[in-house]
């Protein structure tokens, strides 16, 4: 139980949201992920990617356990973070 206690806690954290740990679909998710090996780290790393990447986007409403923690997780957690604008920033290249 304290997986979902952690994990969920976290994501309304940083999401501003109000999921529960507590229903049956956000722990079947999270079960599943934890089985394949991830551990609350690997979680926390997805939320917080996601987040930076769709906070004050269309794609916010993508920010729920559903989505997170769903097949695409293991490809979440790989992904390399881009700035929101996409592409580089070159006034920071001199």
């Amino acid at each position: 139980v304290d997986v979902y206690i952690t994990v969920i806690n976290y994501l309304n954290n940083k999401t501003n949201s109000n999921y529960k740990y507590t229903t049956k679909k956000n722990q079947t998710l999270i079960h599943a992920r934890t089985e394949e090996g991830f551990g609350i780290d690997d979680f926390k790393k997805v939320i917080d990617k996601k987040a930076e990447e769709w906070m004050g986007t269309e794609m916010e409403k993508y920010l729920r356990p559903e989505t997170l923690f769903g097949t695409k997780f293991e490809g979440y957690l790989n992904q390399t973070i881009n700035n929101k604008a996409g592409g580089t920033d070159w006034s920071k290249i001199h």
